[in-house]
């Protein structure tokens, strides 16, 4: 065999390796996309959160970081200016507003995943004439009275 039919067979054998880890990021991607669209109607935004980061990552959107400066740095710190001084000391203010807007995310995932549902109390009757005069006219209007 020759070198230039041993590559053609080593490429053709290859492609398929290829191609099913290009499909499985894809279908990765479209199933997360899908349940965005369940977790949306359900008003899961946690969920929602949750796949959009996933994505993120999927896509090289989003790195994870680890700790800034020094071991047990931020623990000196006493208010939100001496983080914002060391935080600045280390990276650029993009990459930290970047980060910043991360834990946001990270924040508002995990206290959506906490929260409670609070019903909403059933509709009290109308207390002045205003709103009796809408309330009557709401009931004759589906009623098909004028």
């Amino acid at each position: 065999m020759k070198k230039s039919e041993i590559r053609a067979r080593l490429d053709e054998l290859a492609r398929p390796a290829f191609k099913k880890t290009q499909i499985t990021v894809e279908s990765l991607l479209a199933e997360l996309e899908a349940n965005i669209v369940g977790a949306t109607v359900s008003g899961q935004h946690g969920a929602v959160n949750g796949a959009v980061a996933l994505m993120g990552k999927l896509r090289g959107l989003l790195v994870d970081r680890v700790e800034i400066g020094g071991a047990g740095e931020f623990q000196q710190c006493e208010n939100v200016d001496d983080v914002a001084d060391i935080l600045l000391a280390d990276i650029d203010p993009a990459d930290a507003l970047a980060m910043l807007d991360e834990l946001r995310a990270k924040i508002e995932e995990r206290a959506s995943n906490q929260a409670t549902v609070i019903e909403q109390p059933a509709p009290t009757r109308p207390s002045n004439e205003a709103d009796k005069s809408i309330a009557l006219y709401r009931t004759t209007r589906k009623s098909g009275r004028r």
